[in-house]
């Protein structure tokens, strides 16, 4: 139940953050050095801005409220971060990227289309505002290809001390 309460508390503590705190705006990736290397891709007309950044230990969360089950654990130490991101029109690029966990995406605004590494065609998925998605290991790249700013705020689950993204090179299934 302690473990419940601090969860709750840090992803309360989090999802405050994105209304109430200063923002600092930070490199899309904390590894952007790896992202000039000219295997990988970089960010393009997409700002990625730290909103909070919390330690939760381990998470074993389950809770069931009229019918509604829900479960949450990680097999270890847990940090979650919180970002908001501006993706520039006609084309703002995240760059091709994984994670070393979930990344819970919300589109505020815009859209955006996701694209995966491991698919042959190259078939995005587009997200308007008010829907979401889940990222995660695999190899993948967001893109604006509307003519608005697309804006999302995204909840990452990753092992504690870890950075929050991985640079990966373009897997070669898309034209960018």
């Amino acid at each position: 139940m302690k473990e419940q309460q601090h969860l709750a508390c840090s992803i309360g503590f989090a999802l405050l953050a994105l209304t109430a705190c200063d923002r600092a705006t930070s490199p899309s990736s904390p590894d952007a050095s790896k992202g000039s290397a000219p295997h990988f891709t970089v960010a393009e007309g997409f700002v990625n801005t730290s909103v909070a950044i919390a330690s939760v230990g381990q998470i074993h969360w389950n809770s069931n409220l009229d019918g509604f089950d829900t479960e949450l654990n990680t097999s270890q130490d847990t940090d979650i971060h919180v970002t908001e991101g501006v993706a520039d029109p006609n084309g703002g690029t995240t760059g091709w990227h994984a994670h070393p966990g979930p990344v819970f995406v919300l589109v505020k605004s815009g859209a955006v289309t996701a694209y995966s590494g491991d698919d042959p065609t190259c078939t995005g998925q587009t997200y308007t505002a008010g829907m979401s998605f889940i990222e995660g290991t695999r190899p993948h790249i967001l893109r604006n290809e509307g003519v608005l700013h697309a804006e999302i705020v995204a909840v990452f689950f990753v092992p504690a001390g870890q950075a929050r993204r991985i640079d990966v090179a373009a897997p070669g299934n898309c034209p960018f």
